[in-house]
């Protein structure tokens, strides 16, 4: 209803303000965090066509100690920029905590298809050294196919029948 996309539409602003709040004062405040979750939960109520993902920058408190804080800053603006740019087109991006991140992605729906799950595999390329970008996406591709067996194992489906 218009009513509803109103309502969310102002949750969502509101979160984005807090959002704002995080990224002008780096405050990582469980208060700050729980706000932004509770205001995240009423968008969640307006519409059940929503999926969350809640994201963790790993390494930050180790380069903000190291190279300093403007560095550590440096390194959020670009997990945020890296995150808006891979999820622009279904959703939106939104940091609630010093290093932690709420995805809000609407929920596809086909005609013919209701839903949809997707396993994948993550592999940074300086985890170790590596003889071969091959060899890279041979590791990612055997991390997707892990989640993937977890997945099923989570829903009790065998994958291989119908």
């Amino acid at each position: 209803t218009a009513s509803a996309d109103v309502e969310r539409n102002e949750t969502l602003d509101a979160v984005e303000n807090i959002s704002a709040i995080i990224q002008q004062t780096a405050s990582s405040s469980s208060l700050v965090h729980d706000m932004a979750l509770e205001l995240l939960n009423n968008v969640e109520k307006l519409t059940q066509t929503a999926g969350v993902l809640d994201d963790n920058m790993n390494g930050l408190k180790t380069v903000n100690d190291s190279l300093g804080h403007a560095a550590g800053d440096e390194l959020i603006r670009g997990v945020a920029s890296c995150m808006k740019q891979c999820f622009a087109e279904v959703g939106k991006v939104y940091r609630i905590g010093g290093d932690e991140f709420v995805i809000i992605v609407r929920r596809w729906q086909g005609k013919m298809v209701k839903e949809m799950s997707v396993s994948c595999g993550y592999v940074s390329s300086d985890e170790k050294e590596w003889d071969t970008n091959y060899d890279i996406a041979k590791a990612a591709d055997a991390r997707m196919y892990e989640n993937k067996a977890a997945y099923y194992q989570k829903s009790g489906r065998d994958r291989r029948k119908r």
